[in-house]
């Protein structure tokens, strides 16, 4: 992953970034499925930056031949009118990589007693006091549909 690629959406005003964010990754992952993509990573550079959400840029990692290739299946097309594409460019020399992850909050009390009741053979009264109603957590992390 040597090279990159930055996708800027554009103002709109009947549309907020977050929902036009969605819709850009939508179509990427779209053109990840149909092509068996697994040479293209993704960054949001601005998550930090912004108060909510992921930002207005979507940043696309890979070697110069891989997402030329990806540029070239026309994943971009029907929304050219609501973003713009920088060029693709080398990593500046130096650049440090950045570890990311996954989260998922454990948010559905009744999954998690139906494994429970699986995994330890108790029964649903026992799996409900193990896994109160209020051991559901939340997260308030950006993320997208």
């Amino acid at each position: 992953m040597d090279h990159y690629q930055d996708i800027h959406l554009l103002p709109d005003p009947e549309f907020p970034a977050t929902v036009l964010m969605n819709a850009l990754f939508a179509k990427l992952h779209r053109a990840f499925v149909e092509r068996g993509n697994r040479t293209v990573g993704i960054s949001f550079p601005q998550v930090e930056s912004v108060e909510r959400g992921l930002g207005e840029v979507l940043r696309l990692h890979g070697s110069s031949q891989d997402l030329e290739h990806l540029a070239a299946t026309g994943w971009l097309t029907s929304m050219q009118s609501l973003v713009r594409a920088s060029p693709i460019r080398p990593v500046p020399a130096g650049t440090r990589h950045r570890g990311v992850r996954r989260v998922q909050a454990k948010s559905n009390p009744e999954r998690l007693r139906r494994r429970y009741i699986k995994r330890h053979g108790v029964s649903p009264e026992e799996a409900r006091r193990a896994i109160p109603d209020h051991a559901a957590e939340t997260l308030n992390l950006p993320y997208l549909m």
